[in-house]
């Protein structure tokens, strides 16, 4: 991953046809109509029951992936994102993360990153598959670390040509959401004009 200017992240993906706007009012209809087959959910560990639900009808066909401390590995799901029945990715962060609080005071009491990673988990050090922003997130805007770990995460399942074959296709459909519990609303990334929007 290009880490000299991560936030070229959102004008990248808004060049991408395969990224495009959905609501969750949206992916709730087209689960409940048909028109979405199957969909992927891969959302933070930390949201826990807060999870907001995405669709009540219980015929729904989706899937969900819950990943801790921004680390995932995408084989398993690009394996599923292979599959033609799937039509729809959504990545799905939010503004109350534990692991980006942690990583905030940790930095402020001046840890290294070596040490912030071992603290929270001596795995973590090990090379994994999604590219995580906060490896190289100097700034102290955490929301911004949140949105582009949304972003860099659509990015990495991009990186397998299976999946990307499907998303040129127009067969697959990628999406990014934040969720921001203290007002319970979600914003969506509009590739469209580049950055995440209120819906």
């Amino acid at each position: 991953m290009d880490t000299t200017n991560t936030t070229n992240l959102y004008e990248e993906l808004s060049l991408v046809p395969a990224v495009k706007l959905l609501t969750d009012i949206d992916l709730s209809d087209g689960l409940a109509a048909g028109s979405i087959s199957y969909a992927v959910l891969v959302c933070c560990s930390g949201m826990g029951l807060s999870l907001p639900y995405v669709c009540r009808d219980e015929n729904a066909r989706i899937l969900t992936f819950q990943s801790f401390g921004h680390k995932c590995s995408y084989s398993a799901i690009a394996e599923l994102l292979a599959n033609d029945l799937v039509s729809n990715l959504i990545v799905y962060g939010h503004s109350n993360c534990e692991f980006t609080r942690f990583l905030q005071k940790a930095r402020e009491q001046g840890s290294s990153e070596e040490q912030l990673l071992r603290q929270w988990d001596p795995s973590a050090c090990e090379e994994v598959e999604s590219g995580q922003i906060w490896r190289f997130f100097t700034g102290d805007n955490w929301l911004l670390m949140n949105e582009l770990q949304v972003l860099a995460e659509l990015k990495a399942v991009l990186q397998y040509p299976n999946v990307l074959a499907r998303a040129e296709s127009g067969k697959l459909s990628l999406h990014g959401w934040m969720y921001h519990e203290k007002i319970r609303k979600l914003q969506v990334y509009h590739p469209g004009v580049g950055r995440f929007d209120w819906v």
